[in-house]
């Protein structure tokens, strides 16, 4: 084989998964991936939740991600003890569970979260049930919701990920 001939496969080696890359990418081949690894179900479009300056401080404070609980009218046992799962899954975040808040919407017992006083309507226009979850980014949007049957470690699986590759928040 010629010196030139080894050049260009070489150089088509290289090329070639860069150039497979940036086609997939164009509007021609576009490829949306049937799956996605999250458990949450992602709110498109996100949701702006931070709207007065009280809110803005409690949700878009730029460095933390908040795990907002939409209570049931009455916190009962089964309640209590999601909240305390809630807990582990932020402690099981480890170094990154500095960029994690928990707060509760409307809720004033509460041992773990720091409460949070909202709109009402919250939970109508994220879609929510009582006992749901909604992951709220750093800039104060909604992103990701949870249905109030949501396993923990899937709550944790998504944090994790979430916590590992985004640069908000850090």
């Amino acid at each position: 084989m010629n010196k030139k001939l080894q050049l260009i496969l070489i150089a088509l080696a290289f090329a070639a998964p860069a150039a497979i890359a940036l086609l997939l990418q164009t509007p021609l081949f576009h490829w949306n991936p049937a799956t996605t690894k999250n458990h949450g179900e992602l709110l498109r479009p996100a949701v702006q939740l931070a709207q007065n300056e009280t809110l803005k401080k409690l949700l878009a404070d730029g460095e933390h991600w908040t795990l907002l609980l939409i209570p049931p009218d009455v916190c009962d046992s089964g309640c209590e003890r999601r909240l305390a799962l809630l807990h582990r899954v932020r402690e099981a975040q480890g170094r990154r569970m500095e960029r994690l808040h928990l707060r509760v919407l409307n809720d004033s017992v509460n041992p773990w979260t720091e409460s949070l006083t909202g709109d009402a309507s919250w939970p109508q226009v994220l879609g929510l049930e009582p006992g749901g979850l909604v992951l709220i980014d750093p800039d104060g949007f909604a992103m990701m919701r949870y249905r109030p049957d949501a396993d923990p470690t899937h709550v944790r699986k998504d944090l994790a990920h979430l916590l590992k590759w985004s640069e908000s928040g850090r």
